[in-house]
């Protein structure tokens, strides 16, 4: 019977235990530091941000916008901009063509990270806002 009770009692105890720790994790409030995400200490990508806000309609839809400018940077940037380098690099000739156009895609790919920058703030912003109510 102490048995039981004592089992209980541990169960009880550990169960708050798990309780005060997860209300504590859910006052933390989210941060933008430097272009690092974090959530009290925990440093968080973009995707996990996006993630921990699905109850957070307002949130969750910056983050996810910012999530899609990502993907699709990384592709302008990324896949089509090392291709006119290569191009360009690799040409006989050295056509200024594949430069102009690597230069085209950096004009497209700036403005675009200074908005996901501006909707990761708004995102961190309604996180933090609803968050805490």
């Amino acid at each position: 019977m102490i048995k039981k009770i004592t089992l209980l009692l541990c169960i009880s105890f550990f169960t708050q235990f798990l309780m005060a720790q997860d209300e504590s994790r859910s006052r933390e409030k989210m941060k933008l530091v430097g272009k690092k995400i974090y959530l009290g200490s925990r440093a968080l990508t973009i995707a996990d941000a996006r993630d921990l806000s699905v109850t957070l309609p307002e949130a969750y839809l910056y983050f996810n916008r910012a999530k899609r400018i990502r993907d699709w940077n990384y592709f302008w940037g990324g896949y089509l901009g090392l291709t006119a380098l290569s191009s360009n690099t690799l040409s006989p000739g050295r056509n200024s063509s594949y430069g102009a156009f690597g230069l085209l895609i950096g004009i497209i790919v700036v403005p675009r990270e200074i908005r996901r920058q501006k909707l990761i703030i708004k995102g961190i912003e309604a996180y933090n806002a609803n968050h805490s109510k």
